[in-house]
């Protein structure tokens, strides 16, 4: 029988309080003591260094009131605010993310995850190619060839936006090292475009431009993602499991676009090999 809960807990990582929505779900033959009571007992006493470690503790910490646990899987999601500063008017502001991490243990072996989550914003390069033809059609009317190379360089083609959500979890063994906010930075690197809060007129032109002149599927996202953890994670062995999720809210569309890879380390070097 599998039962599990889902709860809000106040709990510290490296000495700093986050409301996090915890989500635990034991595997045992027989139902055991009421999650809600084991959560309330041990949460409180974990004191931890990172989110994947915490989920780790509260996993150990179960399995000694569950014993007859045959698997126990923990998720932990929290909200964190970063400094962020505006592109042009150069205003400081704090913008939220969100940080994941998951445990499961499992034939007596623990494995963990860290992650986050990120909203950015996608600009749909096939749509902006059609509008680039379109545009060339109709300036061939009044100029040359050479002048509408300059114009279509020189001039932001439009597209359709959209919102995108992009999670990241990666698998981290003993000895591994993944800052969270390198993540969230890897992560939003990787789309047209980060958004945020409260912008000036002119910073709202700055954030269109670089999307549109950064024009993403959701597979580049996705992509881009991988790509950048293999660059910037050298550290990690090639048995590490990295799972990219990357959602765009369409705007013409009434469905939204989807795009996801569950992969190792090593499957994702050896691809990119190959490509290469």
């Amino acid at each position: 029988m599998k039962y599990g809960i889902v709860t809000e807990r106040l709990i510290s990582i490296k000495d700093r309080d986050f409301l996090a929505e915890i989500s635990m779900f034991v595997t045992v033959d027989n139902k055991a003591d009421s999650l809600d009571i084991v959560l309330n007992q041990i949460v409180n006493s974990i004191k931890a260094s990172s989110f994947e470690d915490f989920s780790e503790a509260l996993i150990n910490k179960a399995h000694n009131y569950v014993k007859n646990a045959k698997e126990i899987e923990v998720s932990i999601s929290a909200d964190i605010s970063l400094k962020r500063r505006t592109p042009t008017t150069n205003r400081e502001l704090e913008e939220m993310y969100k940080i994941i991490s998951k445990a499961v243990f499992k034939d007596g072996k623990i494995k963990k995850m860290i992650g986050a989550e990120v909203v950015g914003i996608t600009s749909c390069p096939c749509a902006q190619e059609g509008l680039i033809e379109y545009s060339r059609a109709k300036l061939r009317e009044k100029f040359s060839e050479s002048e509408i190379d300059y114009i279509i360089a020189n001039i932001p083609i439009a597209s359709h936006n959209q919102r995108n959500i992009t999670r990241v979890l990666i698998e981290v063994h003993e000895g591994a090292d993944i800052n969270v906010v390198d993540l969230i930075d890897t992560i939003e690197g990787s789309m047209s475009s980060r958004i945020y809060e409260v912008l000036k007129r002119s910073d709202e032109v700055d954030v269109v431009l670089e999307a549109h002149l950064r024009p993403r599927f959701v597979e580049d996202v996705v992509r881009n993602v991988l790509i950048k953890i293999i660059e910037k994670y050298k550290n990690l062995p090639d048995n590490s499991l990295v799972i990219v999720r990357s959602e765009s809210f369409e705007s013409i569309h009434k469905h939204n676009a989807i795009a996801e890879r569950v992969a190792t380390i090593g499957e994702i070097k050896e691809e990119l090999k190959i490509k290469l």
